[in-house]
C-alpha cells in the first residue's frame, strides 16, 4: 500500500514516482466516485426507471444556487434554451422543476392541478414569517382551505367592483409616473420606485414589508430554506424572518384592532376582508395571528411580485377585454423568469 513512511521525528520517507502516481490516482478516483454518487443521487427515478428532466448539475451541498445570485432570470432563460422547456435543478436539498412552456404549465397546473398544485412548507417563508398560516405559502390542508374560502369572498366580481376604482386610480398614477420619468417611452425605466407614489404612510410601510419579504424568502436570496443545518443555528436570515413576522403582526394586526374598535363603537366600516374576519372569527375559529397573517398575505401579494399580477388579473380582466388580449399577446413573447 502506498504511504508516507515515518522514519524518525525529523524525517519522512518520500514515496517513489510510481508510488506517487498510484497515490494521486487513488485520491482522484475516490473524489470522482463520491462526486458521481452525489450526482446520481440527485437524479432520482420512479419505479419504472424514468428519471427527472435533465438540467444543470450544480455543486455539492448548495446545488445551482451560486449561479442564480446575479440576474437569475438570464441564467434560467439560458438553461431553458440549453435543456429545453422542462428541466430540473437543485438548490441545496430542494429539487426544482422549471417550466417555460405554456402548454406544459397548463397540463401540470390546470389539467392535473389537484396533483401538482400543493406547496412545500418552507422554513423561512411558511414556518417563521407566516407561522404556518400563509395562504400563499402553506400546503393544501384544512387550514389553507378555510383561509381560501374566507379570502374568496373578497375576490369575487361583486367585491372587486367595490374597489376597482381605487385600482384604476393607482394604475393611472403609476402610468403617469412612468410616462414622465421614462421620457414618453424613449428610455428604459424601473417601475419599482414609482409603485409607492401615492402619499400615504401605510403605502410606504407596505412597500418596505413587501420588499423585505421578497428579499428574505426568494429562492435565490437565501439558502436557509434549502440547507437543514442552517435552520438549526442562529443566522442573519432567521433573524430577519422573525423580525418580519413581528412587523407584519404589528402593522396589519394593528389595523385589524383599529377596525374592530370602530365596529365596537358602532361606526360604519366598509365591507372588506378585515371586517369579514372580525365578524366571523368565533364561528371560523380564527385567532389574532390567523387574521393578521391572512391580511398580510393580501398586502404582500399586491406589491411588486409576478404572483400578484396573476392574483389580480382574473378579477379585473372581464372589465377590460382589450387589456386582457394585449396581456396574452405580450405573455407569449416573454422570457422565463
Amino acid at each position: 500500500m502506498t504511504s508516507f513512511s515515518f522514519v524518525d521525528a525529523n524525517h519522512w520517507h518520500i514515496p517513489t514516482l510510481p508510488q506517487g502516481i498510484i497515490l494521486v490516482t487513488s485520491i482522484v478516483s475516490a473524489i470522482g466516485y463520491l462526486f458521481t454518487k452525489t450526482i446520481l443521487a440527485r437524479r432520482p427515478t420512479n419505479k419504472d426507471g424514468e428519471s427527472i428532466p435533465d438540467g444543470p448539475i450544480g455543486l455539492p451541498v448548495v446545488g445551482s444556487f451560486p449561479f442564480l445570485t446575479n440576474y437569475p432570470e438570464l441564467t434560467l432563460d439560458y438553461w431553458a434554451k440549453k435543456f429545453g422547456p422542462l428541466y430540473s435543478m437543485w438548490l441545496g436539498n430542494q429539487l426544482f422543476v422549471v417550466i417555460s412552456d405554456p402548454q406544459i404549465v397548463k397540463d401540470l397546473m390546470v389539467t392535473n392541478g389537484a396533483i401538482f398544485s400543493s406547496r412545500k412548507e418552507m422554513f423561512l417563508k411558511s414556518q417563521t414569517i407566516f407561522a404556518g398560516r400563509g395562504i400563499t405559502a402553506t400546503p393544501y390542508n384544512d387550514r389553507w382551505r378555510k383561509h381560501r374560502r374566507i379570502a374568496t369572498g373578497s375576490l369575487n366580481a361583486r367585491a372587486v367592483d367595490d374597489y376597482t376604482h381605487v385600482l384604476d386610480f393607482e394604475a393611472t398614477v403609476l402610468v403617469q409616473e412612468l410616462y414622465r420619468y421614462g421620457n414618453a417611452g424613449k428610455k428604459p425605466i424601473n417601475p419599482q420606485p414609482h409603485a409607492g407614489t401615492i402619499e400615504d404612510p401605510l403605502v410606504g410601510i407596505a412597500l418596505r414589508l413587501s420588499r423585505e419579504f421578497m428579499n428574505t424568502t426568494g429562492p435565490v436570496s437565501n439558502l436557509t430554506d434549502f440547507i437543514p443545518l442552517l435552520q438549526r443555528v442562529p443566522n442573519y436570515m432567521i433573524t430577519r424572518g422573525k423580525q418580519l413576522h413581528s412587523d407584519l403582526l404589528e402593522t396589519y394586526g394593528g389595523l385589524l384592532n383599529d377596525i374592530e374598535s370602530k365596529l365596537q363603537r358602532g361606526e360604519t366600516v366598509p365591507d372588506c376582508l378585515a371586517k369579514t374576519m372580525i365578524l366571523t372569527k368565533e364561528e371560523e375559529e380564527l385567532d389574532y395571528v390567523d387574521m393578521a397573517i391572512l391580511a398580510s398575505a393580501f398586502m404582500i401579494g399586491g406589491v411588486e411580485t409576478v404572483s400578484s399580477k396573476r392574483f389580480s388579473l382574473p378579477t379585473i380582466s372581464p372589465r377590460s377585454p382589450d387589456c386582457l388580449h394585449h396581456a396574452m399577446v405580450l405573455g407569449t413573447h416573454s422570457s422565463v423568469s
